[in-house]
């Protein structure tokens, strides 16, 4: 089971596993911020959008806020930082954008991709390994949890050894059994406009 997340490379160089990346793929950013950095109330979620991505806040238990954007390319170098597109996303949230500054932010390859394949003999691609589409709702933990939950399942009622002619494998069975997990959540996310070619 595959389960390297968005970026991974445990599949590089082995053939059909390639993956392609939608041409208006946003890229994520984020940080975990102090508590005085941003306003942001417990128990909410901020959310700002505008036409080049999106940014969310939330406060953490221990009072410093978690903030997480997806953004298009062309916004994040036309800010030249990270921290300063964060800012100006955050708009009049920001009440500390030196800690902004001083925060350290991780970022993520182009979000929105698909593997050519997602099984092969002894290979199943599970969660952000299989492909990720940008679903905006928070749905990709969801296909991720039951994807890798789905295909345990699979692989443990394998049978080691010969396989008769008749008998389906894991690795012939998961791309139906994935696509009916995934499938409509993600009819759902393409909608939204961002297609992989």
């Amino acid at each position: 089971i595959v389960a390297d997340g968005l970026g991974g490379s445990a599949l590089d160089g082995v053939d059909g596993f390639d993956t392609r990346v939608a041409r208006r793929s946003h890229m994520g950013f984020g940080a975990t911020l102090p508590p005085h950095a941003v306003d942001c109330a417990e128990g909410e979620v901020h959310l700002r959008v505008s036409a080049g991505g999106y940014i969310g806040l939330v406060r953490l238990p221990d009072g410093s806020v978690d903030v997480a954007a997806a953004v298009a390319p062309e916004l994040l170098r036309s800010a030249r930082e990270v921290a300063r597109c964060a800012e100006d996303l955050l708009g009049g949230s920001v009440r500390d954008a030196q800690a902004l500054r001083a925060a350290r932010w991780m970022g993520t390859p182009q979000l929105t991709r698909r593997r050519g394949r997602i099984a092969g003999e002894g290979i199943l691609v599970v969660g952000d390994s299989a492909g990720y589409e940008e679903p905006f709702t928070g749905e990709g933990m969801a296909w991720a949890i039951e994807t890798g939950r789905a295909a345990g399942a699979l692989a443990a009622r394998s049978r080691p050894g010969r396989i008769e002619a008749s008998e389906r494998t894991p690795e012939s069975e998961w791309p139906a059994l994935h696509a009916r997990l995934v499938g409509r959540s993600r009819t759902v996310a393409d909608a939204s406009g961002t297609t992989i070619p």
